[in-house]
């Protein structure tokens, strides 16, 4: 991701969860594609992260009854 919040890497995972192929997703926003994150726990996590450049580590809790740890 550079600082325009835009794809410079797309790997597999990510282009099943966003349901598009990874060509299609390279350069694109990502709250574009994931629209729905916006004003989430990631979404402020990992603008955290970016403005702090530093990793950060949290739990998200999915509709889905898996948990996620996430690092970015």
């Amino acid at each position: 991701m550079d600082r325009q919040w835009r794809y410079t890497f797309v790997n597999d995972r990510i282009a099943e969860v966003a349901g598009i192929q990874k060509e299609e997703l390279q350069g694109r926003i990502i709250w574009e594609v994931f629209p729905d994150v916006v004003k989430t726990e990631f979404y402020t996590q990992v603008h955290r992260a970016m403005a702090q450049q530093t990793v950060v580590q949290f739990d998200m809790k999915p509709k889905e009854p898996t948990a996620l740890r996430m690092s970015f």
